[in-house]
């Protein structure tokens, strides 16, 4: 016989399947012999390969196989592997044939050998074998040996020396973590020269896969990841996980099920394995379960509460046994599952002792600072001082993070332990700012008591600063102004002092949030506007010496104050874009710098400038986490979108900015996402996007008081003048203008409300009325310069004056939007000018300013301009296409004009003086359309144009909205 194969030939990988062991048979049938050990730590997969083994053996006709598998009961019994390997050893082939008469096997023959010589009770053990082989070629696998008793390691031994004069495969598995009854007896066994040693490792990925199917129904990539995440791939823990895994609670996918599994198998087999090898080995894998990530092995010694020298000899036990990973990062227990597993079958009594051992072990080193206080997060209070700082140091770093949620939590355990009084407002202060957005009416209750308990007259003025922004964010902005201009008089600290400068502008700011504070901080600055309305301007707060963030803050107000009072636009944009060189910062408790920041930005026509900033406000707070200045960011970015003709991109950061808000109580800064909302139904012609929300039907005396909000009372009332509620639109219009005055804003860039009130003035025959709110609008727009702006101001009186003076201020307002930065405002003067054109008979003029309008309305997406555009080109002669697919109707352009205001619901006498079409014309044209449509009569009408790619572009009933639309807007 022969050995075959390298002397000491090693073998590394994943179990391997049947064809992987079925190769280690061949050459048996040829009288080869080969010696195969398998080791590795628990769960490896050793018995896995010892099955398989064995399964393909006995496929294969000719072979014996024996399997025997080893325990701790055989551990102290003399010869208790042997008996089992006579119990699983195949019978001679020949059943006739008399044994050999050394191979008797009962009872008395054990009683009688074993007063013998040991040696020779192993020759005539290998007899038996060596008769049983000459039958045929055997398969002999032992698992687990170093369980084996010493006598049946002694005949193993024996057996491997003589293994090259059988037909025999010997497959013996083997954990080197694990001792022996006789170690030195194992090793003759499994460090035999002529062995092929094979190490099971981890699984790979589609191994796990393949496991996953045979659990489970699907092997998503998720579950196969998570699988391979938490076991490391050791595959009796994937079988374990697979076996003991949850379902998936209500939100939860299965990959979040199976990080979170912990099998109780698992635990009882780690610490009972532990525990074979001594009880400071089974206390320190429970200790150190508690740990979440690697600590130091210095301060995983000190964990387990034992000397150096035990404490090191213990975790080099875990480690041997593969329970702790001891690496450059530190000492943990891993896999994860394992952890986990082990973890919950701690006490509470353990657990709180393990926390908070582990708490005060990790407070130590300051990178380890959070991992500390989450300890502590598991546990209940015990009235610690010492606990309470490390909650609340935690908490300070995760509000630095922007990690507001997480600094909370914290900071509510802080005040549970509790800290030491003179801690407490600290703790109170630091809680309410981590519930700034996220819960303000808490944040208001926590620092005023913070308030009360303040030490220095710092602290107080700042405290106070974050409780008046906490009453701003919940409505309550005159409580806010009251408590923060209260403190200012009181405030011991020099004028110079940042938190006065900051405090200042916060005051700045309060004042434009509610009309009666205006009208106690604001000074006339004249009378004017409808029904005497009158204006007042903000304060300008002072310079300030100090180049800090109360600087940047006051810089700020200074420039919303310049704005609002229609300071030249040139002169405050260089002054901003100097202050955005040195790093805007949108995550500073107040948003409002730059906010106004990027505010000012888009009233002055830098779109670029304000994307930028708004953008990268959005960005950086949902980083921080700081979802009320994301949310603020998100709709100012719509609104630069509507201004750039970027409809579909404003609709969808108004949504997201809408969803932000659902279920928050922010209350009156809700008003945002409704500005642009009644932007994009005012140029698409649908009714407000859900964004609106309340402020779609809400009464304006009752809008909240904010100027936030009178920007969307000014953006109704547009809407409804558009939508044919004239009355209704003007009063939100002059409504909205009283309070934007009453705060001292009098750009039209914000809200070009004068001009639309004009418009309907002019709709309800007030033409005295409307035209000195058309002249001071265009006179506001020159004095702030920007070209938008002005363009609407001009185009609007255009449309007032008529004739030539008209046109030539429709002229100049096309000048001001050569540069192409506002499609919208573009198409809508040249509309104007068409319109123009048409009444003075100039039909070819008309049909080119029309033309382009009606491109750039559609490539907007302006459903609703484009409608108006199409009815005034097919009056001068032109052919729009459809704007669906099919057949043009036919109609001749007159025809179409009629049908078209018709199906939109005016009278015959509407229609006729909006053409300039005698009554009877009108009825000529109506009676030819519906003969050539094939209908009967006029509600017929919205239906047959829907089949031409036709719709009512007004969307009401009745001729209101199309009336309105004809008198403001017809040429005098």
């Amino acid at each position: 016989m022969s050995a075959e194969g390298a002397e000491g030939a090693r073998t590394r990988g994943t179990v391997p399947g049947p064809g992987g062991t079925g190769k280690l048979l061949d050459g048996l049938e040829g009288g080869r012999s080969r010696l195969v050990t398998v080791e590795g730590g628990a769960g490896c997969g050793r018995s896995t390969v010892l099955d398989r083994l064995v399964a393909s053996a006995v496929e294969r006709d000719g072979l014996g196989t024996a399997l025997v598998r080893c325990g701790r009961e055989e551990a102290s019994s003399d010869w208790g592997v042997v008996r089992q390997l006579l119990d699983a050893l195949p019978g001679p082939v020949d059943p006739s044939r008399a044994p050999h008469r050394l191979a008797l096997r009962d009872e008395n023959w054990f009683a009688a050998v074993r007063e013998n010589d040991p040696w020779e009770i192993c020759q005539r053990l290998y007899w038996l074998l060596a008769e049983r082989a000459a039958e045929r070629p055997l398969v002999l696998a032992f698992d687990d040996v170093h369980w084996c008793d010493a006598r049946s390691l002694r005949f193993l031994g024996h057996l491997v020396r003589r293994l090259h004069q059988l037909p025999v495969l010997l497959a013996v598995s083997v954990d080197p973590a694990e001792r022996s009854a006789a170690d030195e007896l194992l090793a003759d066994v499994v460090n035999a020269p002529q062995r092929l040693c094979w190490s099971p490792g981890p699984l790979g990925r589609s191994d796990v896969a393949a496991l996953v199917r045979r659990f489970r129904d699907d092997d998503g990539d998720a579950v196969v990841d998570a699988c391979l995440d938490v076991t490391a791939g050791v595959p009796g823990l994937v079988a374990e996980v697979l076996r003991a895994l949850p379902r998936a609670t209500a939100g939860e996918t299965p990959a979040e099920a199976v990080r979170r599994c912990a099998p109780p198998a698992v635990a009882t087999a780690a610490l009972s394995r532990a525990a074979r090898h001594g009880a400071d080995a089974a206390h320190g894998l429970r200790v150190l379960s508690v740990l979440r990530s690697p600590v130091p092995a210095r301060q995983a010694a000190r964990l387990l509460d034992l000397g150096p020298a035990e404490a090191a000899d213990t975790l080099a036990l875990l480690e041997r046994l593969g329970y702790v990973s001891v690496g450059p990062e530190g000492v943990l227990v891993a896999p994860e599952v394992l952890r986990r597993a082990v973890g919950q079958r701690l006490s509470p009594s353990e657990r709180h002792r393990a926390e908070s051992l582990a708490a005060g072990v990790l407070a130590g080193r300051p990178e380890a600072l959070n991992e500390a206080a989450g300890h502590l997060l598991a546990v209940l209070p015990e009235g610690d001082a010492g606990h309470a700082e490390i909650l609340q140091a935690s908490g300070r770093r995760m509000l630095a993070a922007g990690r507001y949620p997480d600094a909370a939590r914290l900071l509510r355990r802080a005040l549970e332990e509790p800290p030491a009084d003179d801690r407490r407002a600290e703790v109170l202060a630091d809680l309410g700012l981590a519930e700034l957005y996220r819960d303000p009416r808490s944040a208001t209750g926590h620092l005023r008591s913070a308030v009360a308990g303040a030490l220095s007259p710092e602290e107080r003025l700042l405290w106070k600063m974050r409780l008046a922004h906490a009453l701003a964010i919940t409505g309550e902005a005159a409580e806010a102004h009251r408590v923060l201009s209260s403190e200012l008089e009181r405030t011991p600290l020099r004028s110079s002092h940042e938190l006065i400068r900051r405090a200042s502008a916060e005051l700045f700011f309060l004042a434009l949030s509610d009309d009666d504070i205006a009208r106690v901080r604001h000074r006339p600055a004249g009378e004017g506007g409808p029904g005497g309305v009158r204006r007042r301007k903000p304060p300008v707060p002072e310079e300030p010496p100090l180049p800090a963030r109360a600087v940047r803050l006051s810089r700020a107000s200074r420039a919303l104050a310049g704005a609002f009072a229609c300071r030249p636009s040139g002169e405050l944009v260089e002054g901003i874009h100097e202050a955005l060189s040195s790093g805007p910062e949108p995550t500073d408790e107040s948003s409002m710098g730059w906010l106004a920041i990027g505010s000012i930005l888009l009233w002055a026509d830098d779109l670029t400038a304000a994307e930028r900033v708004f953008g990268r406000a959005a960005e950086e707070a949902e980083r921080w986490n700081a979802p009320l200045p994301r949310y603020t960011a998100l709709w100012l970015h719509g609104l630069v979108c509507v201004n750039a003709g970027r409809l579909d991109e404003a609709g969808a950061l108004t949504a997201t900015a809408a969803g932000l808000a659902r279920a928050r109580p922010w209350d009156v800064w809700r008003a945002g996402p409704a500005v642009v909302a009644m932007r994009l139904a005012e140029e698409r012609g649908s009714g407000p996007a859900p964004a609106a929300g309340p402020f779609a039907d809400e009464p304006g005396g009752d809008f909240p008081r904010l100027w936030v909000a009178d920007l969307a009372l000014a953006g109704r009332g547009r809407l409804r003048v558009v939508e044919g509620d004239t009355s209704g639109g003007l009063a939100d219009l002059l409504e909205a203008g009283r309070r934007l005055t009453g705060i001292g804003c009098l750009n039209p860039a914000m809200s070009a409300w004068r001009s639309a009130a004009a418009l309907a003035l002019a709709g309800l025959g007030r033409a005295d009325e409307a035209r000195p709110l058309a002249e001071e609008e265009v006179r506001l727009a020159r004095a702030w310069g920007a070209p938008r702006a002005l363009s609407v101001a001009l185009r609007r009186r255009g449309v007032l004056r008529g004739g030539d003076q008209g046109l030539k201020d429709i002229g100049e307002a096309l000048s001001l939007l050569a540069d192409g930065r506002f499609p919208l405002e573009s198409a809508r003067a040249l509309l104007a000018r068409g319109r123009l054109h048409r009444s003075r008979r100039a039909h070819e003029p008309a049909r080119d300013a029309l033309t382009e309008a009606y491109r750039l309305a559609g490539k907007c997406g302006a459903e609703r301009l484009s409608g108006r555009v199409r009815e005034e080109l097919l009056a001068v002669g032109g052919r729009p296409r459809v704007s669906r697919p099919g057949d043009s109707p036919p109609l001749a352009p007159g025809e179409w004009r009629v049908a078209r205001l018709a199906a939109n619901g005016a009278t015959n006498q509407e229609i006729a003086g909006h053409l300039y079409l005698a009554r009877r014309t009108v009825e000529a044209h109506l009676t030819s359309v519906y003969r050539k449509l094939g209908i009967r009569g006029r509600s017929q009408l919205p239906k047959a144009l829907e089949r031409f790619g036709e719709v009512p572009v007004d969307g009401g009933d009745g001729a209101a909205p199309m009336v309105t639309e004809i008198v403001a807007e017809r040429p005098r």
